[in-house]
């Protein structure tokens, strides 16, 4: 079987405890996105309204290669759609409240599979089984920090001590998802990795920021690099805090 063949075949819609409340400093939107990674849609909403990314809040990651519906707020937010190639902003009206993943509830997926074949009989068995118990949710390698290009685990790192490499596999290899946005950081990070000053005018977000002035005012230590992974962004670790969280970062 086949699936994700066209970018029709998987939608995702985002279900969240978020809505208008007529009155607030927070714009609330919702984002639809076609081919593009959610941080992606969210450097070019913030480039287009000359506005910081960290003044943008969203709930989750959602696939690139889908058609994705999301929320997301602006403080202070333009009243307005915005609609480009990649992305369609909708403006839903005004909330007290900045969108998080506190707010989420769950997503909906539509579909598509291809090229798909099996016996009748089975079939109607597994779909019995699923109205039964629901569908198994399967984690594939990006929850665990797999890195496309070197093949390797960023989570396995963590597990044996390797704090530096893991470290280095997330914020220069790769990430969770592909982000055009950060293509330069990491390609620096890459380059100079452990002079890090030479990156730090690269760094687009207050995370990666922070990240880096600690990794420059601190001595390169397993217990530097132990605790800078604490100030990576929470939705990188969001792919691996299963198993992080039976480990002490601190």
């Amino acid at each position: 079987m086949k699936i994700k063949e066209r970018l029709e075949d998987f939608v995702v819609s985002e279900i969240a405890d978020i809505h208008p409340e007529g009155k607030g400093e927070y714009s609330l939107y919702m984002l639809k996105k076609f081919n593009i990674s959610t941080w992606d849609a969210i450097g070019k909403i913030a480039k287009n309204l000359r506005i910081s990314m960290d003044s943008i809040s969203y709930g989750g990651l959602k696939d690139k290669k889908a058609i994705a519906h999301q929320f997301i707020t602006i403080k202070k937010g333009p009243k307005k759609d915005i609609k480009e190639k990649e992305f369609e902003l909708i403006y839903l009206g005004n909330t007290n409240k900045p969108m998080s993943k506190d707010l989420l509830i769950g997503n909906k997926f539509e579909i598509i599979v291809r090229d798909f074949q099996v016996e009748e009989k089975k079939f109607n068995r597994e779909v019995e089984l699923v109205r039964k118990f629901g569908l198994s949710n399967y984690f594939n390698e990006q929850r665990f920090g797999s890195i496309k290009s070197s093949k390797e685990f960023a989570i396995k790192e963590v597990i044996l001590g390797n704090y530096e490499k893991a470290l280095y596999l997330m914020i220069a290899e790769g990430s969770a998802i592909d982000i055009e946005r950060t293509k330069k950081f990491r390609e620096c990070l890459k380059k100079y990795w452990r002079n890090f000053e030479k990156c730090l005018d690269l760094a687009k977000v207050n995370w990666e920021k922070n990240l880096l002035n600690f990794l420059i005012t601190h001595k390169p230590s397993k217990r530097t690099f132990k605790r800078a992974l604490n100030l990576v962004d929470k939705e990188y670790l969001f792919f691996f805090r299963k198993c992080l969280s039976k480990l002490s970062l601190e």
